[in-house]
């Protein structure tokens, strides 16, 4: 068997599910992530469920300036940062709607990048 690194924080909350639950830390975390696997390739393979359903055109396009700016924006993102702009985002998973959920919050209407 393969194993993964968890970090610390993730296996206090492991721990926390076992007194919760019935159901052992290992048996729980293997169901969580089988089920987030198979709704991430299910996704993959369909371009619109990425985008929440909704079409961002053709899935070869190349991202606006906007678009980028807001992965770019995201990808120096420290973790607890992406969490924080993804909930204002409504959980979305979708990168470019925490950039959205930023510039909405910094009044932004226009593509410049915000720090």
């Amino acid at each position: 068997m393969n194993q993964i690194m968890i970090s610390c924080a993730t296996y206090a909350k492991l721990s926390r599910v076992t007194n919760l639950t019935d159901l052992d830390p290992q048996q729980w975390a293997d169901m969580i992530l089988e089920q987030m696997a198979d709704e991430l390739i299910e996704a993959a393979e369909k371009p619109d469920a990425l985008n929440g359903g909704k079409s961002a055109g053709h899935p070869d396009r190349e991202p606006t300036e906007d678009e980028s700016t807001g992965l770019q924006w995201w990808n120096r993102l420290q973790e607890h940062a992406r969490r924080y702009w993804m909930e204002r985002a409504g959980n979305t998973g979708r990168a470019l709607d925490a950039w959205e959920a930023y510039k909405r919050e910094r009044g932004a209407d226009d593509s410049r990048e915000m720090a």
